[in-house]
Order: C-alpha cells, then structure tokens, then sequence
C-alpha cells in the first residue's frame, strides 16, 4: 500500500474551498469522452462515459454519466452508440480495449437535468448525450451553447 504519511501535515492544513464542489448547472454543453469503461458494481454492470466539457464557464470540468446495463436499459445504450458514430455488430464487442478506445476524444453535445424524486425529495442529475459534434464551437461569454 501506498505511504500517504507525507502528507498528513498539508491535509491538516488544508483550507476547505467555501463553494466545495459546486454543480454544473441544467444545459447543454459541448464535451468531449475522455473515458469510456464499465464498472461493475455488486451484481450490476455499469458503463461509464468521463465527459470534459469544452468551452464556457465550466470549461474543464469533468462530468460521469454511469449507466446501469440490463435487459431495460440496453436499448437506451445503443442509442447512445449510435449517435457517436461508432458501428459495432453486438454489444459484447465492447469488451475490447481497442473498441472502446474507439469513443475517446469523440465530441459530443450533451444535456444536463436535474429533477427531483417525488417521493423522497432526492435530487438527480441525467446526462443525456443529445449529438456527436464535428467542430465545436467557441463561445466566449462562459455561458452553454
């Protein structure tokens, strides 16, 4: 294991940022895949998508969509293949580290919603991928797209 003893003294010195990890607000923006992986998670499947948002204000900034893979959900995970472009003849192809590399640096236009469970009044962030993008756009002013 890793001897992290070194740095106990800065760890205790360190200021905690006031705003913390702040949200990246509801909308669209543009991002790039910087991962693309499964995560398996007890009994389920996931597959993660690590998305670097490109321009504005939370240029930068990285957002994880991970989706739980089931025979309920698959359907929505072909879309999402198919709208980067990327042609696989079954889902198991993913498997390899060749085909997946495949969505590396891929730009996408993707969307942020956030909603709120109305039975327990817990908040959840979606991530949709909406477009595979061929040029992305420069947008100055910090705002999304």
């Amino acid at each position: 294991m890793t001897d992290l003893t070194p740095y106990d003294q800065s760890y205790n010195d360190a200021e905690v940022p006031e705003d913390g990890f702040s949200t990246i607000p509801d909308g669209k923006y543009q991002a790039m895949v910087s991962a693309f992986y499964f995560n398996p998670v007890g009994e389920y499947l996931f597959l993660v998508w690590e998305l670097m948002i490109l321009n504005g204000e939370y240029e930068g900034r990285n957002i994880r969509k991970s989706d739980r893979i089931d025979a309920n959900t698959i359907q929505y995970r072909k879309k999402e293949i198919q709208i980067c472009q990327i042609d696989i003849e079954k889902f198991s192809d993913l498997e390899t580290d060749s085909t997946r590399a495949r969505f590396l640096d891929i730009n996408l236009e993707i969307q942020i919603s956030t909603r709120t469970s109305q039975t327990t009044g817990k908040k959840y962030t979606n991530t949709y991928i909406n477009k595979r993008l061929d040029v992305v756009e420069s947008n100055n002013d910090g705002t999304p797209f």
